[in-house]
């Protein structure tokens, strides 16, 4: 099957289970709410905590079909980035609604709206979707500056120095890109792109409905 992988980059929060099921629950609660989707009737998510070493350090979500429905595996390593996290439970929260009574194609998330809501979800939430799992240095005054504030301030203030990406070039960066000054500007122009599309007449509407579509489509672009 299928899998995604996500790798931490920078500094590491310590987990323990309940930290990660109430994070979980958080991130859907919030996510749900956004969209205006509903956090019943879809497929099963098991999430599984384990030891992070040299060779395992990343997340990894694995769907399988089955006849009565899709199921997901998400591995999580005890350590690992706050917003690596969120990524991947956002990721594997938008595979499961737009899998819902869909046949054994699984839906391709496109990256740039997985990391352009999950941005969104941070810079909204803030700590509150990690409890007690705040990293130190810039993602603390990135919190702190931003809660109850302007959400997209942060992303404002980077790209007056850095050109915004294009649609064609956010669309076409893949993982194995983002890497240095590339990721940041990847970063806030999908923060950006998808806080444009929700604030659209049935913007959120039409996002909802290209996920419904996606396990239908080969690619995400037709959809």
């Amino acid at each position: 099957p299928p899998t995604s992988s996500f790798q931490p980059q920078n500094g590491a929060i310590a987990l323990s289970l309940d930290t990660l099921v109430l994070s979980a629950d958080r991130i859907k609660r919030d996510l749900c709410r956004e969209l205006g989707i509903s956090p019943r009737g879809g497929g099963e998510i098991n999430l599984f905590l384990g030891r992070a070493s040299e060779s395992n350090q990343g997340i990894s979500i694995v769907p399988r079909f089955f006849a009565d429905g899709w199921q997901y595996r998400v591995d999580v390593p005890d350590r690992i980035e706050d917003v690596q996290l969120v990524r991947a439970i956002v990721q594997v929260l938008l595979m499961e609604f737009a899998n819902r009574g869909a046949g054994p194609k699984s839906a391709e998330i496109p990256l740039w709206l997985n990391e352009g809501l999950s941005r969104h979800l941070l810079a909204s939430a803030g700590s509150s979707l990690i409890p007690e799992a705040v990293p130190t240095g810039t993602m603390v005054r990135t919190i702190l500056d931003l809660k109850g504030g302007d959400g997209l301030r942060e992303t404002r203030q980077f790209l007056r120095s850095h050109p915004a990406l294009s649609f064609t070039e956010l669309s076409q960066l893949t993982p194995a890109d983002l890497r240095g000054e590339t990721s940041k500007v990847f970063q806030h122009s999908t923060h950006l792109l998808v806080n444009e599309l929700a604030r659209l007449p049935n913007g959120k509407a039409g996002l909802v409905k290209m996920l419904r579509s996606l396990p239908y489509f080969w690619n995400w672009e037709p959809a």
